[in-house]
């Protein structure tokens, strides 16, 4: 059977080192298969729009998980934290003509990735201070909001954001996030810029970008 056979294959991957894991029990291969690739779901996903980048979409991360399922990719610390980027919004399953169960997916490579790689005790405690304390009482959401606007107010933030870029110790970004910020510097000096006998062609100056340039 196939999918004894990309089981297998996925078995044979099992974690070496403490950076792989095995691919055989991260995915539901069975629910990859619904993907039909058609990429309608790409432009639902705010992973996707911010990054541009197709690992980052529904569709790169099925493909990412039938990878592993099969064999042909290691489920290493880049596939645990392309995982742990998706908001579970859930939004690309309302576009998604073939009804793929994205966050039912989603929610199983998660689950196998916390008990495959235990978390260390200060994300547990952050996790468990906001799952479990903050989000389920209305006051100390309230608290949490107020205090959230009081420093935007009295400039704290932007100011520590001003220090810690000074410094040289700014928060780092997911590593997409950088890959996309790059690609849009790359197309944004690859763009030509118009000339004024293209601005005095255009019968739409008043609209037309052309306009603003010198």
């Amino acid at each position: 059977m196939a999918h004894d056979r990309a089981t297998q294959g996925a078995a044979d991957h099992t974690a070496t080192t403490s950076g792989t894991f095995d691919g055989a029990s991260l995915v539901d291969y069975v629910k990859t298969l619904d993907c039909i690739h058609c990429g309608l779901c790409l432009q639902t996903c705010p992973t996707y729009r911010l990054t541009g980048v197709e690992s980052s979409s529904p569709r790169g991360r099925v493909h990412l998980m039938r990878s592993v399922a099969e064999g042909k990719l290691v489920a290493d610390d880049d596939f645990a934290e392309e995982m742990d980027f998706c908001l579970l919004c859930r939004h690309c399953e309302t576009s998604c003509p073939a009804g793929v169960r994205f966050g039912a997916l989603m929610e199983h490579a998660r689950g196998h990735l916390a008990q495959a790689v235990p978390r260390s005790i200060v994300a547990r405690a952050l996790r468990h201070l906001g799952f479990r304390v903050v989000l389920p009482s209305r006051a100390a959401l309230g608290a949490a909001a107020f205090g959230l606007r009081l420093l935007q107010v009295t400039g704290v933030l932007r100011a520590t954001r001003a220090v810690a870029a000074k410094l040289g110790r700014a928060l780092p970004r997911h590593r997409t996030c950088r890959r996309a910020q790059r690609a849009t510097r790359s197309r944004r000096r690859r763009r030509p810029r118009a000339t004024r006998a293209d601005r005095r062609s255009c019968s739409k100056a008043a609209s037309c970008p052309c306009s603003s340039v010198a």
